[in-house]
């Protein structure tokens, strides 16, 4: 006999073969021992964000010595990267914000920890979606304009 496809299907259970549902401290667990690496690539982020703008302050430096066209080349790179930089910060923002929720979580066990961390994690992907696009079309652009 055949199973009737118009059933809706049994709602997944919260732990890969597992009954039980999951618990608020599991939550808490797990989103705090994440967030020791979040803090580790929020802190490498930092650091790329911050030699990226060194980096980009010496290249619209070095553009002034320059001659010609190699000088407009080293200020607009130069440009781009201490915009990229500075547009960095905002993710890294998020990210602290995700560590600091994920903390209050596994201190205080209540459940609007949950979701804020979540929306930090949310608005950190959406964000970092945006500035990847973005990037490409000005490395296009700034490969088509040479």
């Amino acid at each position: 006999m055949t199973s009737n496809p118009y059933i809706p299907p049994a709602p997944p259970t919260a732990v890969s073969g597992s009954t039980e549902p999951v618990t608020l401290a599991e939550i808490a667990s797990a989103l705090y021992t994440t967030s020791h690496w979040v803090r580790v690539f929020a802190g490498t982020l930092a650091a790329i964000s911050l030699l990226m703008v060194v980096g980009g302050l010496s290249l619209v430096m070095l553009s002034y010595s320059a001659l010609g066209r190699l000088s407009t080349m080293y200020f607009r790179v130069g440009l781009v990267l201490i915009a990229v930089g500075v547009l960095e910060i905002f993710p890294i923002l998020k990210l602290a914000g995700f560590v600091r929720y994920s903390k209050s979580l596994h201190d205080d066990r209540e459940c609007r920890f949950v979701a804020e961390a979540l929306q930090e994690q949310r608005f950190f992907w959406q964000y970092t979606a945006i500035i990847t696009l973005i990037l490409i079309i000005v490395a296009v652009a700034l490969f088509i304009g040479q």
